[in-house]
């Protein structure tokens, strides 16, 4: 047909199919007819080498999502390409057909795994018995502090909102499910705007070691023997045999060693956080991942105190009534005190717990966001001190030394007494513990996500506010207006739409014309020369044009290659085309996930219409945004 009227002042697609080479592609209805046709040249992007892996902050999204997707070719490539920048975007068709994605539910117990939810309520204390993630549309706080509890990881990937309610908030609930997760039916309650959101992951601190038991206190020495007493005729005033002195008092026993103090509990190690915080967030967040400290060394024991020394035995009685001058028949002396026994020495002091270890945090954050908001501490935890060394035990009195013999045996004093014992020596104190080592920092890694680069939208090729727009099909596209018209209408109904207030509408077969009034767009079926020679790109398969060059735009042509078969093509080249119509450009410098409008750099690789990537269903924010911005149609309430 005669498209002649088409002015120079278009925009293409030349189509953004390298940059979905992360992506396997879509398996149509005719892709095995399609597959045989001779490949034609599209655009590779630098995104089009082989797949990379996961980014190691995505690495928890993406193993906790593997096997709820599913293990085909679609899942494994779709993941193993995701971004901190793109992977809600990417991820949403996905997540879409994941009930769980649309429950409200709420954590009731220890928990493990992968958890997938609409909203996803938490307590204040969660207790995991594994590595544990988090996924959900809105994750919703029962206070501003979430302390994790169970010794392992913790990831939090929001898709939409992290927030902590107000003071009440709904508590109806159902039964509880497997895995401490029940299902909810109360809604979120608003948030309190500009909060400080904290999440603690610490080790706990070890425990404090036991005092060492004090030594036994040594025994009292044994009494020393009496001394004979003397034997005597007195009527022949002869003493036949001398009395003799009483014997030594025994030496008391020494007191025991005090007991070695305890060590103290080794401080738990913090276990992994990380979080990507969510678009649009205005809260700050402090995460702790600090390990505990270790727990202080038990003092050691007393040592035993020393026992008495024994008392000196008495002397023997004389008989100095038999022969007062004779030694022999003089009274004994008293034995000697024994000595005191020594002190026990003091109990060593237990060494101090080691300090655990601190664990990593990996915090992403949005374009716009102020990181300074973000605290973060993963301190490793400091050693306890060691105990204290024991006091020594008290050194044990000398016995009393025993009493003079008497000099008739009548018991009067008249011999010495014996000396007293020496004491002992008091006990030494015990060594003090060693401090415990200082537990190693965790790692921490805070980045922000690559904002849009989107260029703002040209109002002069740009839909004025309120038009009402007629869409006219090729009459060949009868079987492909469902897919056609699901794309308009993710426009009208994109915030960027809203805004807008353009509708579309009509979506009728017939009626082309290659130059449409006002209001009316036509969608036409050309061949791929046709379309490369009027976009001015060799490999292009759609064209939008602008027929009238007027201070806005009034109608559209988009042109789309006669070869394609496959809806899902169509889906995914509308959607970028209809965001011509809206002012937006081409985007060689974006991430294929961020807008629909990116287009990869280089224009040399080879593409099937029939076998294109899956792209975004749905302008992004970053489309919306550029195009409010630059269009100067109002924010949406």
């Amino acid at each position: 047909m005669d498209t002649s009227a088409l002015s120079m002042r278009r925009t293409s697609l030349a189509m953004t199919v390298a940059a979905f080479l992360i992506l396997p592609p879509i398996q149509g209805p005719a892709a095995a007819a399609a597959g045989s046709q001779p490949a034609r040249q599209a655009h590779p992007s630098t995104a089009s080498r082989a797949a990379p892996a996961p980014l190691r902050s995505l690495a928890p999204l993406v193993a906790a999502l593997r096997p709820v997707l599913g293990a085909g070719e679609l899942t494994s490539r779709v993941l193993s390409g995701l971004t901190t920048t793109d992977w809600r975007t990417r991820l949403r068709p996905l997540l879409a057909r994941v009930p769980a994605m649309r429950a409200s539910v709420s954590v009731a117990g220890p928990v493990h795994g992968a958890l997938l939810a609409g909203t996803m309520h938490l307590p204040s204390e969660i207790t995991l018995t594994g590595d544990t993630t988090i996924v959900a549309e809105q994750i919703v706080l029962a206070s501003r502090t979430l302390r994790v509890l169970g010794g392992h990881a913790i990831h939090l990937y929001p898709v939409l909102s992290l927030i902590a309610p107000g003071e009440t908030h709904g508590a109806a609930q159902r039964g509880t499910a497997p895995g401490g997760v029940r299902g909810a039916t109360e809604t979120a309650a608003a948030p309190t705007g500009g909060q400080t959101i904290t999440i603690d992951n610490s080790g706990r601190d070890g425990s404090a070691g036991a005092t060492g038991t004090s030594g036994a206190i040594g025994g009292v020495g044994t009494p020393g023997d009496p001394g004979q007493d003397g034997v005597a005729f007195p009527d022949e005033q002869i003493c036949v045999i001398a009395a003799t002195p009483g014997g030594p008092g025994g030496t008391g026993h020494d007191g025991e060693q005090g007991g070695q103090g305890g060590a103290g509990g080794n401080g738990g190690g913090a276990n992994e956080i990380s979080l990507d915080i969510p678009d649009g967030s205005t809260s700050s967040y402090v995460l702790t991942a600090d390990g505990g400290a270790g727990g202080a060394g038990g003092d050691g024991g007393f040592g035993g105190s020393g026992g008495g020394g024994g008392q000196g035995g008495t002397g023997g009685d004389g008989n100095m009534d038999a022969d007062p001058l004779n030694p022999d028949c003089w009274a004994a002396a008293g034995g000697d005190g024994g000595a005191g026994g020594f002190g026990g020495d003091g109990g060593a002091g237990g060494n101090g717990g080691a300090g655990g270890d601190g664990a990593s945090i990996t915090v992403t954050y949005p374009s716009g966001y102020d990181p300074t908001q973000i605290t973060t501490t993963a301190d490793g935890g400091d050693g306890g001190t060691g105990g204290g060394g024991g006091t020594g035990g008290y050194r044990g009195s000398g016995g009393p030394g025993g009493s003079g013999g008497g000099p008739t045996g009548d018991g009067s004093d008249f011999a010495p007494d014996g000396n007293p014992g020496a004491d002992g020596i008091d006990g030494s104190p015990g060594a003090a513990g060693q401090d415990g080592t200082d537990g190693q920092a965790g790692a921490i890694s805070v980045t922000g996500r690559l904002p849009c680069s989107l260029a703002n939208a040209d109002p002069g090729e740009a839909w004025e506010a309120g038009q009402p727009v007629v869409v006219n099909l090729d009459p060949r596209l009868v079987n492909f207006v469902g897919v056609i018209e699901d794309a308009f209408n993710a426009w009208q109904a994109s915030q960027a739409g809203l805004a807008s207030g353009v509708t579309f509408g009509g979506f009728q077969l017939g009626g082309l014309t290659g130059a449409p009034a006002p209001g009316h767009y036509e969608i036409i079926l050309d061949s791929q020369p046709d379309i490369a020679n009027r976009s001015g790109i060799p490999n292009a398969i759609a064209v939008t044009t602008m027929p009238q060059a007027v201070p806005f735009r009034l109608s559209a042509i988009t042109l789309l290659d006669n070869q394609m078969t496959n809806p899902a093509s169509f889906k995914v080249i509308m959607v970028h085309e209809i965001g011509h119509t809206f002012g937006l450009a081409d985007c060689r410098g974006c991430f294929f996930a961020d807008t629909v409008m990116a287009v990869p750099r280089d224009l040399n690789t080879t593409v099937n219409p029939d076998n294109l990537p899956p792209a975004l269903p749905a302008p992004t924010a970053c489309d919306n945004n550029a195009v409010i911005a630059g269009d100067g149609y109002p924010a949406p309430a």
